[in-house]
């Protein structure tokens, strides 16, 4: 813009309002628009002409949702400054968006890129395994990068009985976003902000999923070392935590990040009813899948979608029409999950294929280990529930019990089995 000066806002010089410029017309004829925090990536207040800028700022007390509000250094936990270099309007032309540009820390003088739109906080040095799952992930969601139709009703299936509702007005964080599918869902449930978190290159295909969201924010980030100042109202996991190194200690980060009264729900696989695949498969893919070229292994998974798909569309859809009759043939591995691909496309088969063999880390938890999360935590109202016979989804909320009152999560929680 002419004559334009891009400021960054830090949390403490704007603590529960910022300060825009009012609209004006420059020079020219070209109507200015009023910026705002773009939800999708750091935003930044622009003043056409700095001399005059404080003559003509407003009070604008609905940004609080800016990205940078919540951003702080993963290292220090010190505020940020915003120095952008690229940036451009978004697609309804009212907001500012940086494209290129970086972090600097006020504390400690570290600095995070900023690049195609996404804040880069993650650790530059990961173990090895680590760096090879991120890789394997951030191969398949660049791949894999589609939003379905099924994946609302996967989502709600893994957060059950979490509902919509919960979100409203809410600040949540999309812990392992990957692609933003879930983002990308979750976006049209009332939230006021939401971000989603990857450790790997999936962000740019999250980015490209949810940029034209006026609630949605992606930033490259680790679990383990999350970049955010203010607790979250609500936090979300589905099928991230059993690939970290250790699965705990992530679930302990991100209870650390949730406010008082604010809830988790993750989703993870279980050992419980899981036999053959960690048993069998694990091997295989420990020694051999995961160490594949992926784009190799992106071939060769389509082998087993294949074979299966055909089984899948007619002896397994038929049985999920027929619930009797799945009822009489309960003892087969696996039966409620695979009547449950049946719904499934090729390509989402191959995706879920693939998803299976690229990890080099996948845990397999007990009901004891994610009971014993809930409790180390110090979460309340929690559950553990097994999902298809073969998972585990737990919930908990940040608070003091009540007199009177025992968590779930102190149970033995046969009640809470689905």
């Amino acid at each position: 813009m002419r004559g334009g000066v891009i400021v960054g806002v830090s949390c403490t010089a704007v603590t529960g309002t910022v300060f825009v410029p009012a609209p004006q017309r420059p020079a020219g004829g070209t109507a200015y628009k009023e910026p705002s925090f773009h939800s999708s990536t750091l935003s930044v207040l622009a003043a056409l002409d700095a001399p005059e800028a404080a003559s003509r700022y407003t009070r604008r007390p609905d940004l609080k949702t800016s990205l940078l509000e919540w951003l702080v250094c993963p290292a220090c936990k010190h505020e940020l400054r915003c120095t952008p270099d690229e940036q451009r309007a978004t697609q309804s032309g009212s907001e500012v968006e940086v494209l290129e540009g970086r972090l600097t820390c006020n504390g400690c003088e570290a600095t995070y890129p900023i690049l195609r739109g996404i804040p880069r906080m993650a650790p530059r040095i990961l173990l090895t395994e680590q760096k090879r799952t991120a890789n394997a992930f951030g191969y398949e969601w660049q791949h894999f990068d589609s939003v379905q139709d099924t994946h609302e009703r996967q989502f709600l299936e893994w957060i059950d009985p979490l509902q919509p509702a919960a979100f409203k007005g809410k600040v949540a964080l999309d812990a392992g976003c990957g692609m933003g599918r879930h983002t990308y869902v979750t976006s049209g449930y009332g939230a006021t902000a939401l971000i989603g978190i990857d450790l790997s290159e999936a962000v740019e295909a999250a980015y490209r999923n949810t940029s034209h969201l006026p609630n949605a924010h992606i930033v490259q980030a680790d679990i383990n070392r999350l970049p955010f100042r203010s607790p979250f109202d609500l936090i979300y996991s589905v099928g991230v935590l059993h690939h970290l190194p250790d699965p705990a200690q992530g679930f302990a980060s991100l209870t650390g990040h949730l406010r008082e009264g604010g809830r988790i729900a993750a989703w993870v696989y279980g050992a419980e009813g899981n036999f053959l695949v960690a048993r069998i498969l694990t091997p295989i893919r420990e020694t051999l899948t995961s160490r594949l070229p992926l784009k190799a292994l992106h071939a060769l998974s389509w082998i087993p979608a294949a074979i299966a798909y055909p089984f899948l569309k007619t002896v397994f859809a038929a049985l999920n029409r027929r619930p009797n009759l799945q009822r009489r043939v309960a003892a087969v591995p696996y039966l409620e999950y695979l009547c449950y691909l049946s719904d499934f496309g090729l390509n989402q088969l191959h995706s879920i294929v693939f998803d299976h063999l690229a990890p080099s880390i996948s845990f397999y938890l007990t009901r004891r280990d994610v009971e014993g999360w809930l409790t180390r935590t110090g979460l309340v109202q929690g559950a553990v529930h097994w999902h298809k016979r073969y998972s585990w989804r737990l919930q908990g909320k940040r608070g003091q019990v009540n007199p009177g009152e025992t968590t779930e999560a102190e149970k033995p929680l046969a009640a809470a089995r689905s």
